[in-house]
């Protein structure tokens, strides 16, 4: 029985890391080990099954953005939901739209000022958002998580109260 548990080999990666190329700096330097660690942040972090399908989900490029659901017919704009400048993207609604930008800056700010951390100072790259910070412990990657999730079923309107929230 041994020898059949040490024979087995992990899963092979899935095609879907090929869509982050030219998307995300240094993809080239992506080892096979690193992908291997990005796949695992959700189930290190959390428990929620409804997180870990969230970052499934980004990592896939299958979240259902505007601009996915205007190609379908499904909505009659592709235009971000927050901004309304912007097609909305999985790249724009995570990182690049400018509401959600501030969102990520509070929220920097706040955990730099409430976190006991040596380094004292916590900044997001946009690899950070999607695919968690591969050297940095679980409560980072937890708050990362819950924030993708508030983004992407989180209300317009609650926009104005989260910003009040990480102002306190």
């Amino acid at each position: 029985m041994y020898n059949i548990l040490t024979e087995i080999q992990t899963a092979p990666l899935p095609e879907s890391r090929n869509k982050w190329r030219g998307r995300v700096p240094n993809w080239d330097q992506y080892n096979e080990e690193k992908w291997h660690r990005i796949y695992m942040i959700p189930h290190q972090c959390t428990k929620e099954t409804k997180l870990r399908a969230l970052q499934y989900k980004i990592l896939h490029s299958s979240v259902a953005t505007n601009s996915q659901l205007h190609r379908i017919g499904f909505v009659q704009s592709d235009l971000c939901t927050f901004c309304q400048r912007e097609r909305e993207t999985i790249d724009h609604l995570f990182v690049q739209c400018t509401h959600i930008n501030i969102l990520w800056t509070d929220l920097q700010s706040w955990l730099s000022r409430n976190l006991q951390r040596p380094d004292n100072q916590i900044n997001f790259s946009s690899e950070d958002i999607f695919f968690g910070r591969l050297n940095y412990d679980e409560l980072i990657n937890n708050i990362i998580l819950l924030t993708k999730h508030y983004i992407a079923y989180m209300p317009v309107n609650s926009m104005d109260q989260s910003q009040m929230l990480l102002e306190k």
